[in-house]
């Protein structure tokens, strides 16, 4: 039996903005037969990301942002969605926006003496593009955030500093003319503009660039003398390695030294595909580095996680089996761990898509996978809703019992627990709730599971939502949550009497939502994360890779390389899902690291 004394009421509560979601101006379509205005309500989405990720950098024109008509580099055509189709539709369903800009292009073939290229864009036509967006010109959807580039280190194919370059010029001169325009179009103010953060991967990687190096400290001083830093052994983790996503962050940040150039960011931009059922801290290491770079640079910025879901393309998952409800479960941990760390706002991806990790299945909307449907459920029941800390003793905030993890948040007179089968087996757990409520008298619960017969860790598999009537689920203050592997019991509380110990906690989240507990932080070594390029990406193995393995298996003062490549590029394809990580370098980095992670009781 799990339990539950009257809980702590966290620094972290969940919004609309929270569930936001990703279309693909290539993929996607917008008529009435694909059902997509269907599927983005019964979702639940706030915000739609346009028009994509990869297929921004490959195929999105601000001189021409209303072609329905692209070219692939194959030569073959595709339709896409045109800014003013998007805008439209955005406006009719009640969406903001998040617009991604393309930068790949924007630079010259000057290069500095580290081969660093220049910025060389066309200022007139970027400040063309965002005053007809802000004006109208193509519509009147709300406009959340200008996203600068996607991906730099992948589809942006280039560095951190041409990244930087780049970004400081971008915002210079989209601040300037959104502040032109404040007088005629006061909403211009309110817009973000949004930077990515660093990564050590693809492009961007400097890992193989200093392995010559014997120690740590040398690597140090190689940096600065390159690139002109004042790097210390703050950079250096207790393993002895560099953390070289820090470097990559400081290295971004580096292009904002004036006050002027950092008055022009208003957000800071990670995605985050996670497989923290396997690697708990794998959820935390990227924003943990935002908040270690970004957030010590600036005063205020907000967070934005513009892709994320749970990593649909990795050697720890099977698709017929990691998915599913599985997949729905580790999307809450996610979900909640963003909130935790204060983002501000987020977009899940992929909608709708042929992935493992799929929150709609094809071309067109015709049911929810189970992930989806658990998406709507969190976006239906937890806006407004405070995080609620049950487990004051580690960095999670869930009850965990014998059979189940209890999740559970308080706001706007309702509580809502998710209760979510750990178990392998069909199994009772029974959550003692006597001293939260001495009575509770109305409440709608569910419980989300999978067609009989059916893998409940395949995305394919259909999803089953059944009632359970609040007579036969609660007696005597103990709720009984009977569950098969992976089944999620969502429970909405609307009618109750709370003990004095809860009420005293609901009266603090009440007074204000924001004066509450602040989440407890705890320092982390650099450990492997899931870069966006892996999800999607279909497993190559290159001479490279090889090279990289053996470097891998070899002592060495090195860090591994341990941001995973997850990336978008399904967005114009139909998708795959399956297979190992691209390159299979982040799961050799897991293993290497899995003495580590047991010192530090991450593993």
């Amino acid at each position: 039996m799990v339990s539950l004394a009257a809980p702590q009421a966290l620094d972290a509560t969940f919004t609309d903005a929270h569930f936001g979601g990703n279309i693909l101006a290539s993929r996607d379509e917008l008529s009435d037969d694909t059902g997509f205005a269907d599927l983005v309500d019964d979702l639940g989405v706030t915000s739609l990301r346009y028009p994509g990720g990869s297929l921004t950098e490959n195929y999105f024109d601000i001189t021409n942002p209303d072609a329905e008509l692209v070219v692939k580099e194959d030569g073959e055509e595709c339709s896409f969605i045109a800014l003013s189709d998007f805008m439209s539709f955005a406006e009719a369903e009640g969406l903001s926006a998040v617009i991604v800009l393309p930068t790949r292009n924007f630079f010259s073939d000057e290069t500095d003496e580290n081969g660093d290229r220049y910025v060389d864009l066309d200022e007139a036509a970027l400040r063309g593009f965002v005053n007809d967006v802000v004006s109208g010109v193509y519509g009147d959807a709300t406009i959340d955030a200008f996203e600068i580039g996607n991906e730099y280190w992948g589809s942006g194919e280039m560095s951190s500093v041409e990244y930087g370059r780049l970004a400081a010029e971008m915002t210079r001169i989209i601040d300037d003319e959104l502040q032109g325009m404040a007088d005629t179009h006061p909403e211009a103010e309110e817009i973000d503009l949004i930077v990515q953060s660093g990564y050590n991967y693809n492009y961007a990687s400097l890992t193989n660039d200093y392995a010559e190096y014997e120690t740590a400290e040398e690597v140090v001083d190689a940096l600065n003398e390159d690139y002109g830093t004042d790097f210390d052994d703050g950079i250096i983790g207790s393993s002895g390695s560099v953390n070289w996503t820090l470097v990559a962050n400081e290295l971004i940040l580096d292009a904002f030294e004036t006050e002027e150039s950092k008055e022009a960011v208003d957000g800071v931009v990670t995605h985050l595909y996670s497989k923290g059922s396997v690697n708990p801290s794998n959820r935390t290491f990227q924003l943990d580095m935002v908040e270690q770079t970004w957030g010590e640079e600036f005063d205020e910025i907000d967070v934005y996680v513009t892709e994320w879901n749970q990593a649909g393309n990795s050697g720890h998952y099977d698709r017929e089996e990691d998915y599913g409800l599985f997949q729905s479960h580790e999307m809450l941990n996610t979900l909640e761990e963003m909130v935790f760390m204060g983002v501000d706002q987020a977009q899940v991806w992929p909608l709708l898509q042929n992935t493992a990790n799929t929150l709609c299945e094809g071309f067109t909307y015709d049911e929810l996978t189970t992930p989806g449907e658990m998406f709507s459920m969190m976006a239906d029941s937890l806006p407004g809703k405070t995080l609620l800390d049950f487990d004051d003793s580690s960095r999670e905030t869930e009850a965990v019992g014998e059979n189940a993890d209890v999740h559970g948040y308080y706001g706007e007179d309702e509580v809502v627990f998710f209760i979510a089968s750990i178990s392998d087996r069909t199994s009772i757990e029974e959550i003692d709730m006597s001293e939260m409520f001495t009575d509770i008298s109305s409440a709608t619960i569910n419980i989300l599971g999978v067609a009989e017969g059916q893998s409940p860790g395949d995305n394919s598999s259909d999803a089953v939502v059944t009632e359970i009537p609040l007579a036969e689920a609660v007696q005597d203050g103990i709720l009984v949550a009977e569950l098969k592997p992976g089944e999620i019991m969502h429970v909405v509380i609307d009618g109750f009497e709370p003990t004095e110990d809860f009420a005293a906690v609901m009266r603090e989240v009440d007074a204000d939502p924001q004066n509450v507990v602040p989440p407890a932080m705890e320092a982390e070594e650099e450990v492997e994360v899931i870069t966006p390029a892996q999800a999607q990406a279909e497993p190559q193995i290159t001479a490279s890779d090889v090279d990289a393995l053996i470097s891998a298996s070899a002592p060495s003062t090195q860090a591994s390389d341990d941001e995973d490549d997850e990336e978008d590029d399904g967005d114009d394809s139909g998708g795959g899902g399956g297979g190992g990580d691209g390159g299979g370098m982040g799961d050799m980095s897991f293993v290497l690291l899995l003495p580590l992670l047991a010192l530090f009781g991450l593993g």
